[in-house]
């Protein structure tokens, strides 16, 4: 099965595309991250699959509304 056909199942089962679905479930274990560890946010993009921090800072915020660092302060339980 090559991606293409994998993406057109997946966005026709579920309305979303698979890049975004993907994207979304990243943006969702980072935020378990910053909720729960100290980890830094070059550890939290080894953790997530994101190879740029910049990119990962970017999406986070788009994704969220606030930046990494916000999220931490606001919801750290570690």
């Amino acid at each position: 099965m090559n991606l293409d056909y994998l993406s057109h199942i997946f966005s026709t089962k579920t309305g979303a595309s698979l890049s975004s679905y993907i994207m979304d479930e990243r943006m969702a274990a980072a935020k378990r991250l910053l909720a729960t560890t100290s980890f830094s946010p070059q550890q939290i993009c080894d953790q997530i699959g994101i190879a740029n921090v910049s990119y990962f800072y970017r999406q986070f915020k788009k994704s969220s509304g606030v930046t990494p660092q916000q999220y931490r302060e606001k919801h750290f339980h570690g």
